[in-house]
């Protein structure tokens, strides 16, 4: 929500919709060229960010400006975004990840495999612990970060497809995944957050509707 409006992003820009009648509605003049837009995030000091394919838009009370990106240099094409608690915003997309700074882009190392992986989720939990989910069904999973250490979890560790869509966690704290591509993948959820191995993973045989999980959260009765 952003200034009383929906907004939606897709393969042809940004929408917005009046949050009360849900009519279409109108963002600000001077918006730059967006298409697929597939990250949104309002900061805590009110300010819209917008991903998309050629650059990361931003939206405050001096109007839109525009932080453009290539499609090689870390984060390419925008496709996750995140403040953290200490105020940091990352961006992940198809060529990494990376940390604004000054108003400008500056890459984030990762461990190899996944220098220039396409970032596909972030998220920070309750322990300011960093998340970051990868697209790729073979060089994927996922990463998480506690100071300076990383730790890959893959499935080996007990995830069922390395295609990670989205990362969340429940009400009391615990880690939620969806993942999957073309028809294959789980919505998995982290039982206890000192063991990293020890993820549960539901699929259609558990009555989901598919293998694949694009989205997963946790509605007001406690369920997911």
């Amino acid at each position: 929500l952003f200034e009383g409006k929906v907004l939606a992003g897709g393969r042809d820009g940004l929408m917005a919709f009046d949050a009360q009648s849900g009519t279409v509605a109108t963002l600000r003049d001077g918006a730059p060229d967006m298409s697929y837009v597939k990250a949104l995030l309002v900061d805590r000091s009110g300010t819209l960010w917008v991903g998309h394919r050629t650059g990361l838009a931003r939206l405050d009370g001096s109007g839109w400006s525009e932080i453009a990106v290539d499609a090689t240099t870390p984060p390419g094409p925008v496709s996750a975004l995140i403040q953290r608690a200490d105020g940091q915003i990352l961006a992940g997309g198809e060529a990494g990840l990376s940390r604004l700074v000054d108003g400008a882009l500056a890459a984030v190392p990762l461990p190899a495999p996944h220098q220039n992986g396409g970032v596909s989720a972030l998220f920070e939990d309750a322990r300011n612990r960093l998340w970051v989910g990868f697209s790729s069904p073979t060089q994927g999973g996922l990463l998480a970060r506690t100071g300076e250490n990383w730790r890959e979890i893959s499935t080996e560790d007990g995830l069922l497809h390395r295609s990670v869509n989205a990362i969340a966690a429940d009400s009391s704290g615990q880690i939620m995944v969806a993942a999957g591509y073309s028809g294959r993948g789980a919505g998995c959820i982290l039982e206890s957050p000192d063991d990293l191995s020890s993820w549960t993973c539901l699929q259609a045989a558990d009555g989901l509707a598919s293998d694949m999980v694009r989205l997963i959260a946790e509605d007001s009765h406690g369920q997911y």
